[in-house]
């Protein structure tokens, strides 16, 4: 893969966990209405640990409110779903998500 290439296929991916965040911040807006600030549970592949610690201290700078991340394996975070643990935020694969 080209450099262009791999900068490319990054931003598409901070992008795309950037994008999932919203549904957390709709949270996290909510509970600063109330004066409060919130704590937003995520549950996702250790595939995106670089990319949300890059982007984790610049949503709480922004917000005033804390990302709680709970890193897994796919199957081990399904696993969890199906047995009734819940998160403001799940990030898994297309397939993963499809079949909860």
């Amino acid at each position: 893969m080209r450099a262009e290439e791999i900068a490319m296929t990054r931003l598409s991916l901070t992008a795309r966990v950037g994008v999932a965040l919203v549904g957390g911040l709709a949270l996290a807006a909510i509970a600063t209405r109330e004066g409060k600030a919130a704590e937003v549970k995520v549950l996702t592949s250790v595939a995106l640990t670089s990319a949300l610690n890059e982007l984790a201290p610049q949503f709480e700078g922004a917000t005033g409110n804390k990302l709680t991340i709970d890193y897994g394996l796919i199957v081990d975070i399904r696993k969890r779903v199906l047995e009734g643990e819940s998160a403001d935020v799940i990030i898994l694969s297309r397939p993963a998500m499809d079949e909860l």
